[in-house]
């Protein structure tokens, strides 16, 4: 993809998260919900790690890099504003201080792109007192797009926290269907691991069995790219291809 492409996509994607933004708040844990991961498990060990952050130095909430992304209807919100006697400009404008807490109603889920382990870690954190039981949450319009949505999620997320697994499945997830998502993914690898994958995508027997193995990521546990660059050097093609299903 020719870099002017690339340029034209980033600030379409850009202008419509300015455009979609509507502040910063601090919302109660028991209403931040994770629809996209509906069906995904925990990593109970992330959690666990996370909480021991958390006794450590704290939650750390009013980091911009610590704080959740989440998508609201304008009706929602409103209604919120006008429950918490605060006001639009206020959640737009906190430079320097807490943003505003939003109450909701009991049964309100607000749906949240990214940071469920870390959500998760929080409400099982016993040193946590019910009052403090809240999270900063960066609050967007829910006509936010699809491919705005998933930048928000790769934005927030910590590129060092990606396995090669990962970032394997997602190169593999957006080839020919997302050129600029899945430039994204292959920019996270180093020049050498590039140049090995690339080599593994070109071995149609290991390329043909990986494809149809990342549909089940706990058989991709483990997955090296320098390794499999040393299976293709023994050239025992058959016997590692039996092994892989």
């Amino acid at each position: 993809m020719k870099q002017a492409a690339i340029d034209d996509i980033e600030k379409s994607i850009w202008k419509e998260k300015l455009s979609k933004f509507q502040g910063k708040a601090k919302v109660r844990l028991e209403f931040l919900h994770f629809p996209l991961d509906n069906g995904k498990r925990i990593d109970g060990k992330n959690k666990e790690r996370l909480k021991g952050v958390f006794r450590t130095q704290g939650c750390l909430r009013l980091e911009p890099g610590n704080q959740v992304p989440a998508v609201i209807t304008r009706n929602d919100l409103e209604q919120a504003i006008y429950k918490s006697r605060t006001s639009h400009s206020d959640l737009l404008d906190n430079l320097g201080k807490e943003p505003p807490e939003l109450e909701f109603p009991p049964d309100f889920r607000l749906d949240c792109l990214h940071g469920r382990h870390r959500i998760e870690a929080a409400k099982e954190l016993r040193s946590l007192k019910a009052k403090d039981k809240w999270w900063i949450v960066d609050l967007y319009d829910a006509s936010l797009g699809e491919e705005a949505r998933r930048t928000l999620v790769e934005q927030y997320s910590n590129p060092k926290n990606f396995s090669e697994a990962e970032i394997f499945r997602n190169i593999c997830e957006y080839e020919s269907k997302n050129e600029f998502a899945e430039q994204w993914w292959w920019s996270l690898l180093s020049r050498y691991k590039k140049d090995e994958l690339k080599r593994l995508r070109e071995h149609k027997l290991f390329s043909k069995a990986l494809k149809r193995l990342r549909r089940i990521p706990a058989l991709m546990w483990g997955f090296c790219i320098s390794t499999w660059s040393r299976i293709i050097a023994t050239k025992s093609d058959e016997v590692n291809v039996l092994n892989s299903h």
